[in-house]
């Protein structure tokens, strides 16, 4: 069998192109591979972040206060034995005034601010509060 008859006389060969547009491909693939590890990257969730404060007075009242606010879409405050819980706008400057009046002198509860971001609820700051 001569060559020339089965694939012509014309004497180019096809592999060189499969080649190239298969290297084209991979490059491809690959590159779009590492752009949405990058992208991933910057867009994980992450926990709420910001900056509760909270302080007494002499009036037996606890005041809960939004001093920054990263990543907070909701905050929670649970008043522990004083109150109920209450939400509060996850706004900076924003305040919830806590009266503790029930408590003994010298009993004890936890005042917690819980922050959520994206679905994740975490325990931002708490507070040990005192009967007096």
């Amino acid at each position: 069998m001569n060559g020339e008859r089965q694939f012509g006389a014309d004497g180019r060969g096809v592999s060189p192109v499969i080649g190239i547009v298969l290297m084209v491909a991979v490059t491809a693939v690959l590159a779009g591979v590492f752009g949405a590890f990058a992208a991933d990257i910057g867009q994980s969730s992450a926990n709420p972040a910001a900056t509760i404060l909270i302080d007494e007075n002499a009036d037996e009242e606890v005041t809960v206060a939004v001093r920054s606010a990263e990543r907070l879409d909701s905050l929670e405050v649970d008043e522990g034995d004083c109150d109920n819980s209450d939400s509060i706008d996850p706004e900076v400057g924003e305040t919830l005034t806590i009266e503790c009046e029930d408590l003994d002198e010298g009993d004890e509860t936890t005042i917690r601010a819980i922050g959520t971001h994206d679905g994740i609820e975490s325990v931002i700051t708490s507070y040990e509060y005192q009967g007096r």
